[in-house]
């Protein structure tokens, strides 16, 4: 999967003239497992974990920005009590990028205590301090998704979490 999302980024980057895009504004985002995924690719960048395929493997597959929500496994034990260690294959540093996170509270699959622990390290690197914002609903347990069901009052408050990533999206690349 690392090697999936690590040529992804770097093809995306590589094309980004042929897709009209920014190639300085090129993110990961992840639900649950996909959280987890994109942590590590946003601190295990600096080395393919594939050989060589062509000239989209020349340029960085480094996300400029990730959002993560409500991320898995992302530190040693998932369990809420012993969060406080990231996951060996997560190393947040100061080359990190910025991040958006989101969990609910009441997430009985992973602890949202879990997500503070990466926002934590980010806010311990001086480059992404300014830049990770999180927020923690206190309902909709796991698997909320872009928010299913707006209509249900006990999620509604959960449903603001996409709304609130482009706002960061917007602070952070300045438009």
């Amino acid at each position: 999967q690392l090697q999936d999302a690590q040529r992804a980024l770097g093809y995306v980057r590589a094309h980004a003239d042929d897709y009209g895009i920014d190639p300085s504004a090129i993110g990961f985002a992840g639900f649950s497992a996909g959280g987890h995924l994109t942590a590590h690719i946003s601190t295990t960048w600096q080395e393919r974990a594939y050989d060589w395929v062509d000239e989209a493997d020349d340029v960085s597959c480094r996300p400029d920005f990730s959002i993560l929500v409500y991320p898995w496994m992302i530190v040693d034990d998932n369990d809420a009590a012993n969060a406080g260690t990231l996951a060996k294959e997560i190393g947040v540093d100061a080359t990190t990028p910025s991040a958006f996170l989101a969990h609910a509270a009441n997430d009985p699959t992973a602890p949202w205590q879990n997500t503070y622990t990466y926002f934590s390290k980010l806010q311990g690197s001086m480059e992404n301090a300014a830049g990770a914002r999180m927020g923690v609903y206190p309902t909709g347990g796991h698997g909320f998704g872009m928010c299913q069901f707006p209509s249900d009052p006990s999620t509604q408050e959960i449903c603001e979490w996409p709304d609130a990533a482009a706002v960061w999206l917007e602070d952070l690349f300045g438009q």
